[in-house]
């Protein structure tokens, strides 16, 4: 009987051990399993992260935004500037797509190259604050605070007419409710260049254009306005835009001198409020439809004139750019099959890129060189820079 317990008492032992040994391979083999699901599991999320859309059907640059940005751009030494409507900034490397850094303000009102500091290449205009900046360089700063006399006119300015003051070098040209009007950066000095109260009325303004005789006395006596001054010709003239307020349509552009107040040309015509007038050199150029006209600053006289069989969009009025849907897949509701073309002077065009078909898209901006197009694919948006040659 004593020898039957210890027989028992081995076996059970015996038994004991194995399933011991038994759960620990079991434990082992779990926990390795386990650790190859996680680790397929993260090369799977790395692979899929990795494995990006092909938006265009040329070439491209993707850049690292992901949200919509305004209008205004500009690429600078080997960088594409951007802004959002919020006041997020974007430095992006022109070649990778990579952000060299962002930051933050607010109320912007213009981006720009900037020639005018040294040290800097562009600058972000807010309604407080020019900031001067160096797109290699995310410590290089400097910030001039606009004096109460400027930063007021904020407040008051047409909505549709985009920008209202420039600087350059430690003059301030603004627009204000009765004027043009320039002063020192410090606010000093402050002086009346252009009155509005020099504009004739709307019958006068364009009696010599259309048969306006038939205006309603409301309408025919109705004023303008001078907005979006700009500093040309290194700051011996002032460009300005003349606006019609009530129904928010460009009437034409105007150059005066700096000093004296003295209009060197006034160019009338019927423009949309979008209308911006680039400063060429010393030349200053608008954009109507498929027309485009450039004119000397110096005498007023046309000097080159662009007609094209398409809508067009310049920053430079070099090279232009038209972009275009695929019928077949464009709808009111989306913007899909969108095509760019790029066309020289003489209206001669080619396909520049076409965004994948399944994707809404559309050009959000024009810089020198590159054109900025706000792709949605799928449930996520991109920017994409395409380069023009």
């Amino acid at each position: 009987m004593l020898v039957m317990k210890k027989i028992l008492s081995v076996i059970a032992a015996v038994l004991m051990c194995v399933l011991i040994f038994c759960g620990c391979e079991a434990l082992s083999i779990g926990g390795a399993q386990s650790g190859a699901q996680t680790s397929t599991g993260e090369s799977s999320e790395s692979g899929t992260e990795s494995d990006k859309p092909v938006l265009m059907s040329g070439e491209y640059v993707e850049l690292d935004v992901h949200e919509r940005i305004m209008h205004i751009a500009v690429d600078t030494n080997g960088a594409i500037v951007c802004c959002t409507e919020d006041g997020k900034v974007y430095v992006l490397d022109s070649e990778s797509g990579e952000q060299r850094y962002t930051f933050e303000t607010e109320n912007i009102q213009q981006l720009e190259k900037a020639d005018d500091r040294e040290g800097f290449d562009y600058r972000v205009m807010t309604a407080s604050a020019v900031l001067y900046r160096n797109s290699a360089d995310p410590n290089a700063k400097f910030d001039l605070v606009l004096p109460e006399c400027v930063a007021k006119c904020e407040e008051t300015r047409p909505y549709d007419a985009h920008f209202y003051y420039d600087v350059l070098g430690d003059k301030i040209v603004y627009a204000a409710d009765d004027g043009i009007y320039t002063c020192n950066t410090d606010g000093s000095e402050e002086h009346l260049l252009i009155s509005n109260a020099n504009l004739p009325t709307n019958r006068e303004y364009y009696a010599e254009m259309v048969d306006n005789t038939d205006l309603e006395p409301s309408v025919a006596n109705l004023t303008f306005t001078y907005v979006c001054p700009k500093f040309v010709c290194g700051g011996e003239k002032v460009a300005v835009k003349v606006f019609f307020p009530m129904d928010g349509m460009c009437a034409g552009f105007a150059v005066f001198d700096s000093e004296t107040g003295e209009e060197i040309f006034l160019k009338k015509a019927f423009m949309d409020a979008n209308f911006q007038y680039p400063v060429l050199g010393d030349c200053v150029a608008y954009k109507v439809h498929l027309t485009a006209e450039i004119y000397s600053m110096e005498t007023g006289e046309k000097v080159k004139e662009i007609q094209a069989e398409k809508f067009f969009r310049t920053a430079d009025y070099n090279k232009l750019v038209c972009e275009t849907y695929d019928p077949t897949v464009v709808t009111d509701a989306n913007y899909k099959g969108l095509e760019i073309y790029a066309f020289s002077t003489d209206d001669s065009g080619r396909l520049m890129n076409k965004v994948n078909l399944e994707a809404d898209a559309y050009i959000t901006a024009l810089t020198e060189n590159y054109a900025l197009v706000y792709v949605e694919y799928g449930a996520k948006v991109y920017l994409c820079a395409v380069e023009m040659e």
